[in-house]
């Protein structure tokens, strides 16, 4: 029998029998796969969103904004305003993005339920302010943006140097009275009255439709004081002689968050765009914490796009008045850090729901039901790695003698009657509840103010031991609050200030009951 010739290769016959072989297969296996479902499994998989989601039909997105310079992470991503295709929204996830910019909130929230706007900006410490302008627009609030780091203040006229001088005066504030619908403004409000023992009723609130009009009140000389945003408080010192700023939220930087609600059903309808809209805003927060460059850039869109009069210097300002939130700081915020002890927004809808409910304030819901920490699960940790997508750090504080703080370095004093064991500096279970529901809430809000920490007594007994008494409770409640809430204990100082400082006649039993407190002292230097 004659061999086979071996030349190397197939022969052009074999080549075209074992190219019908493979089309075949091809032909086959593609029906197949189609009929089983497993090619749209395979596509389902593929199409995440770092993959373009083009079609004959290009999505656009319709986001709600205010004036404010803590939105620039998401135009500044779209490169504008304007739904475009020169925008990094289009080209890295396939869909556009068209910003709309309203001050009316309870109108503006009307249209979102209508399908206006895809997505409104929230502020989350309000959002149980809303169930009624929200409901029934099963309103979630997908990622946070911002957190105000200077960019909300009080401001007050001359001679009121201090919150505790605003006693029975006039403060302008945006306010929706109608809706008794809160907002950033009233919430940091809000929060600065509590640290100082007062409430809305210790004031007169002059309600204005939006934080500019408040500060434009403030000019007009209407009001001795105002609640206002970046840069509308430069604008007042410039055209008010005299005026103080009392504090700003560089002072109370966990009291005011900004984020942006969706709808759930819409998200369940089209995840991945809602997902891509998250991704690519918190994409830009971290460039804009990162490169000067992209801040500059930032702000000169939110100029533009706001159109508001402000130029870009002003915004950029106001951009240096917040902190763009990143992904990591979204993951510690949203709970889902195991190893986070800091704060968290559920921390900040609980204490803010408190103070709006403790000043008259309806509020409903839970933070469970305003939140889908879906969209933020779903996002890529390995796309956020540069140095702007680091979650901040907790401030530290250098140690502090008691002896170098100022009466002029206090900011607000509040006191509480704690029961410790005769002669004993240790506290019970019930006096730890106690210091949880009076000061947990303020000294988170107010996390960059040193505390001081004073512990007094009644006169009963020596007065040099009730005098090292007092300062062994005072640092017992330091403790409690370190180990707690992990707070940095260069932050507190304490002093035993024994019996030389009654509230009350030591003659009696309850006078001498009221003598035997702590008290806790923020101090803004």
């Amino acid at each position: 029998m004659a061999k086979l010739k071996q030349t190397g290769g197939l022969t052009m016959p074999a080549k075209i029998i074992l190219g019908l072989i493979i089309i075949a297969g091809l032909f086959f296996g593609v029906r197949y796969a189609k009929s089983s479902g497993l090619l749209g499994k395979a596509q389902e998989k593929a199409n995440t969103i770092s993959n373009k989601m083009k079609g004959p039909e290009i999505d656009v997105i319709n986001v709600l904004l205010c004036p404010f310079g803590g939105y620039a992470g998401g135009p500044y991503f779209n490169n504008g305003f304007e739904a475009s295709e020169d925008s990094r929204y289009f080209t890295e996830y396939g869909f556009k993005v068209q910003f709309h910019v309203a001050d009316n909130e309870a109108q503006s929230l009307e249209e979102w339920k209508s399908g206006k706007y895809d997505v409104h900006w929230q502020t989350a410490g309000a959002l149980s302010t809303k169930f009624d302008l929200l409901a029934p627009g099963y309103p979630k609030l997908a990622f946070a943006v911002d957190r105000s780091d200077g960019a909300d203040a009080l401001i007050g006229v001359r001679g009121i140097k201090k919150v505790s001088h605003l006693k029975g005066k006039k403060i302008a504030v945006a306010f929706d009275k109608a809706n008794k619908n809160g907002n950033p403004s009233f919430t940091g409000l809000l929060c600065i009255l509590k640290a100082n023992g007062m409430t809305i009723k210790d004031v007169k609130l002059v309600f204005k439709p939006t934080p500019i009009e408040a500060a434009q009140a403030y000019i007009k000389g209407e009001v001795h004081a105002a609640m206002v945003w970046a840069p509308d408080d430069k604008m007042c010192v410039g055209k008010v002689p005299g005026t103080n700023i009392l504090i700003t939220s560089k002072l109370f930087p966990n009291a005011i968050f900004d984020g942006m609600v969706i709808n759930e059903n819409s998200y369940n309808e089209k995840p991945l765009i809602y997902q891509g809209l998250a991704a690519g805003w918190l994409k830009g927060n971290g460039e804009i914490n990162n490169a000067s460059s992209a801040k500059s850039k930032a702000a000169d869109i939110l100029s533009k796009g706001f159109n508001d009069g402000q130029s870009a210097g002003d915004y950029l300002g106001a951009i240096n008045g917040v902190r763009l939130l990143s992904y990591a700081d979204n993951y510690n915020l949203y709970g889902l850090n195991a190893g986070y002890r800091g704060i968290t927004l559920s921390k900040v809808f609980n204490n803010s729901q408190s103070m709006y409910n403790k000043n008259g304030i309806q509020t409903s819901g839970t933070w469970d039901d305003y939140t889908l920490p879906a969209c933020l699960k779903s996002l890529n940790a390995d796309n956020y790695t540069s140095p702007g997508d680091k979650a901040e750090r907790k401030k530290t504080f250098t140690k502090m003698a008691a002896d170098e703080i100022s009466k002029d370095d206090e900011f607000a004093a509040q006191s509480a009657r704690i029961r410790f064991p005769s002669g004993k500096a240790s506290l019970t279970e019930t006096t730890k509840d106690k210091l949880d529901a009076k000061f947990s809430a303020t000294l988170e809000e107010f996390e960059t103010m040193r505390v001081l920490i004073v512990g007094h007594t009644d006169n009963v007994g020596d007065p040099g031991l009730n005098r090292k008494l007092s300062k062994k409770r005072a640092s017992s409640v330091k403790k409690f609050f370190v180990n707690e809430y992990g707070f940095d204990a260069n932050r507190f100082n304490v002093k035993g200030a024994g019996e030389d400082k009654p509230i009350a006649s030591n003659s009696t039993g309850g006078g001498r009951a009221k003598n035997r407190r702590v008290e806790i002292i923020l101090l803004q230097n």
